[in-house]
């Protein structure tokens, strides 16, 4: 994976991620969470699209996305009968929490033991590798989540 420094935010807390991301994406100010988490749900299948689109590019940050993007796929494809409907929304919540708390990655030491959690949905399948600095303590090192082709 490449990153381009110019578009990485660095030293960001986590409560500031969402408005960050909002004000850089939408003009918004920065602090102001009622413009961004405010915003009126896609009108049409086109709107919908594009929002999945964004969604799916977040989807390398955060563990088991896939299973939270699950309803935008299928209201894309009911577009014309349902469209955005009640479980799109919570979806959306959810993933509104899961970007303003974001997992903070930890560096693997050396000689320490890793290990690796593996989460099968019927929809996606996720690894998480973790370190124990201590036995109550655990610290994601790198994950991997990837949908099923159907």
């Amino acid at each position: 994976m490449k990153l381009n420094p110019s578009k990485c935010a660095f030293g960001v807390s986590a409560g500031n991620f969402w408005d960050l991301w909002s004000a850089k994406r939408h003009r918004s100010q920065p602090g102001s969470s009622q413009s961004s988490h405010g915003d009126t749900p896609p009108r049409n299948k086109k709107e919908l699209q594009r929002l999945t689109g964004k969604l799916v590019a977040l989807g390398r940050f955060i563990a088991r996305f896939t299973d939270e993007l699950r309803p935008f796929f299928l209201a894309i494809r009911k577009a014309g009968t349902q469209g955005w409907t009640d479980n799109c929304q919570n979806a959306l919540e959810r993933i509104k929490h899961c970007l303003m708390h974001p997992p903070i990655l930890s560096s693997p030491i050396p000689k320490e033991k890793l290990y690796m959690y593996l989460a099968v949905s019927e929809w996606a399948i996720s690894a998480v590798l973790f370190r124990c600095p201590s036995p109550k303590e655990q610290k994601p090192v790198y994950y991997v989540s990837r949908h099923w082709q159907m």
